[in-house]
């Protein structure tokens, strides 16, 4: 195996977006339950009377699984990378954006309420842009070591998820500003924010898959 610690870093990565995976069809779920009880998302304090005792149930283990499935995620993700980055440098700045849109969202969280909703929706933003640049960083990694191994077809695969994910990623951002401006919409359109980022999640997580295959055949000559 010409590149041992790349992958080792892929296969962890392959991990971690299964887990991110898995925690993204249950924050679906849990905004689904919302929506077919007519709750509103956009609002500040959401009325639980609204909900039976079923549906609450729902959420919140939806919810709470969800967190802790990230977290787990989350840890993983930066396992793999620091362990890529000895044999390819690009997952290094990656990296660097994980911690960037964990201090986004750590920021975003702590500011509701407590400052103007505008600054706060600036680090919502500045914490998607960063996991996109995470995708991104690490599909430029795998398709550097496909060139160096001569591999077209990871390559190819790789410049075309780039724009794949652009795409889903300014879907979801249309999304979410036209359920803020439409409170009737809210909260259809985060649920289908969320599913836009489940099907970029499960195609990455196939091209993760398929590079971690390239590197594990790879020799040493």
């Amino acid at each position: 195996m010409k590149y041992p610690n790349a992958y080792k870093g892929v296969k962890t990565l392959v991990k971690a977006m299964a887990l991110n995976i898995a925690a993204s069809a249950l924050f679906l779920l849990s905004a689904l339950l919302f929506v077919a009880a007519g709750i509103n998302l956009s609002e500040d304090q959401i009325d639980l009377n609204a909900l039976n005792t079923t549906a609450i149930i729902g959420i919140a283990l939806a919810t709470l699984g969800a967190l802790i499935i990230s977290l787990v995620s989350f840890i993983l993700q930066i396992l793999g990378l620091k362990r890529g980055m000895k044999d390819e440098p690009l997952f290094k700045t990656a990296l660097v954006y994980v911690f960037v849109g964990l201090a986004s969202t750590l920021a975003s969280s702590l500011m509701t309420g407590m400052v103007n909703s505008q600054l706060t929706d600036s680090f919502k933003i500045l914490s998607e842009v960063s996991t996109l640049l995470i995708s991104l960083y690490i599909i430029f990694a795998l398709r550097s070591l496909a060139q160096k191994l001569g591999n077209s077809k990871i390559d190819f695969k790789g410049k075309a998820l780039i724009w794949v994910l652009i795409s889903v990623f300014l879907m979801t951002i249309v999304s979410r500003i036209i359920g803020i401006s439409s409170s009737e919409l809210s909260s259809v359109l985060s649920a289908l924010a969320a599913v836009f980022d489940l099907i970029g999640y499960c195609l990455f997580l196939i091209y993760l898959i398929q590079s971690k295959k390239m590197l594990a055949e790879s020799s040493g000559g």
